[in-house]
């Protein structure tokens, strides 16, 4: 059951909350997740939890590649991050370790907007390509 949540999570990109939400209200999610009519899901920090033993795991991308999918990026960057239970940085100190995760985030908003068609346009707005 967590398992499928937390694909479904991914592919409509919600967080732990509405995922949970979704779980108890959505009867598509019910039944891709073999819950009955009545049952009321679960907490939203066992997804945390579960995540956080995928990403511990030998393989923490199986489950997104079993559905042909890659793993989120955010999901990918905690992997590399809690990696045998050390946490990994790729610099020495607080300011370059915030200004790499900062450039990360933008990278993958700029990504995010290019992938749902937008461009920027002469004026500095986002707009359909």
């Amino acid at each position: 059951m967590l398992a499928v949540t937390v694909v479904l999570q991914a592919l409509q990109g919600l967080s732990d909350y509405e995922a949970v939400q979704a779980l108890r209200c959505d009867l598509r999610w019910k039944a891709a997740c073999g819950l009955g009519l009545l049952d009321t899901g679960f907490d939203p920090s066992l997804l945390t939890y579960f995540r956080r033993r995928l990403a511990r795991s030998a393989d923490p991308g199986r489950l997104f590649f079993r559905v042909g999918l890659a793993p989120p990026p955010v999901e990918r960057a905690i992997a590399w991050l809690v990696a045998h239970g050390n946490r990994r940085v790729p610099y020495r100190g607080v300011t370059k370790n915030n200004t790499w995760l900062h450039n990360r985030a933008a990278a993958l908003n700029l990504r995010r907007l290019v992938n749902l068609g937008l461009t920027r346009t002469s004026d500095g707005n986002w707009a359909p390509a």
